[in-house]
């Protein structure tokens, strides 16, 4: 059984008239251009007989959103715990467009009220998004104190803004979205929870 993934249906069809194929899916897939098989079963090596059929699965190649996709999301709580802050964000992609879209991953990132940026995290998300539809990540962000507010500092308020987005692919290449969520206030007095006051 030779390899077929990364040839046409076509091109196997010439190049092997003996193999007969049955093709198991047909479906967009952002890596792979139409009519490109990208999955086989038996695999490359196998050895088959003249009656059996190979299963293949073949791309539709790929259908360009003719929208951007419509970003949200917030801060869903902030809660002062004996080490740190913990922030609950949660982030809201939709799909506009009369095609599927396929959606890599969501992004997190804090700043805090003097502009400094924290960490990004990021959420894998790996999903096809199905036309005028919505998916959602929420994610738990921990910022220790020692991180947060400089040793021996008291605040009577910490201003806390996100940078939520995501990142997705269309045929033109990967494309970004993002929203800036905030800034949400922390009432309260923070004290410096290393040890001491200065």
């Amino acid at each position: 059984m030779p390899e077929l993934t990364g040839k046409t249906v076509e091109e196997v069809k010439k190049s092997y008239p003996y193999i007969k194929l049955s093709i198991n899916s047909y479906e967009q897939d952002p890596k792979y251009p139409k009519d490109v098989i990208y999955s086989q079963s038996p695999p490359a090596g196998s050895v088959i007989s003249k009656k059996e059929f190979v299963s293949i699965d073949v791309s539709q190649g790929w259908f360009p959103p003719g929208k951007a996709l419509k970003f949200d999301g917030e801060i869903q709580s902030i809660e002062l715990t004996e080490q740190g802050v913990n922030l609950t964000l949660v982030g809201y992609v939709r799909n506009p467009n009369p095609a599927p879209v396929y959606l890599n991953y969501f992004y997190f990132t804090p700043y805090d009220n003097i502009g400094r940026r924290y960490k990004t995290k990021k959420i894998n998300v790996d999903v096809w998004l199905p036309p005028n539809s919505t998916v959602s990540k929420s994610y738990q962000y921990f910022i220790p104190y020692e991180k947060l507010v400089p040793a021996g500092i008291k605040i009577d308020s910490l201003i806390v803004k996100i940078l939520v987005g995501c990142v997705y692919e269309t045929s033109a290449g990967t494309q970004s979205t993002q929203k800036e969520l905030g800034p949400k206030t922390i009432i309260g007095l923070l004290k410096n929870k290393m040890g001491g006051q200065r």
